[in-house]
């Protein structure tokens, strides 16, 4: 239980080297990816099943890498966290998924197994 108390309390700083589209994601986003889920929901106590990187979209990808010349090169693209978690009472299960760069604003977000959710919601 402390350590869940500590992970809410945690801010975690991102350095400003430049991250590969494909790397996996650091341990401090994937702190500030969980404290964003518990900020949107502050009355559910979650526990996390899965907390990972969702690829980019291959026609992103491949402008990224210069390997697409139809249309103007893509020089950064766009990171997403996708998060599945179980409320711990219920055992509900929630998906939602986190921009990275901004990295207040959940922008897509819905539970898999009940009819309530994660609100799309931007934070901040």
């Amino acid at each position: 239980m402390s350590a869940v108390k500590e992970m809410k309390t945690v801010t975690a700083a991102t350095t400003s080297s430049k991250v590969h589209p494909l790397d996996q994601l650091s341990g401090d986003e994937i702190i500030q990816v969980a404290t964003i889920a518990r900020q949107a929901k502050p009355e559910i106590d979650f526990v996390f099943n899965t907390i990972t990187l969702k690829e980019p979209k291959k026609e992103v990808m491949l402008s990224y890498l210069g390997w697409d010349n139809s249309r103007p090169r893509v020089t950064q693209v766009e990171r997403e966290a996708l998060v599945v978690a179980l409320e711990k009472k219920t055992m509900e299960c929630f998906k939602g998924l986190v921009s990275l760069p901004c990295i207040d604003n959940v922008i897509q977000s819905h539970q898999i197994l009940s009819v309530s959710c994660f609100n799309e919601i931007r934070l901040g």
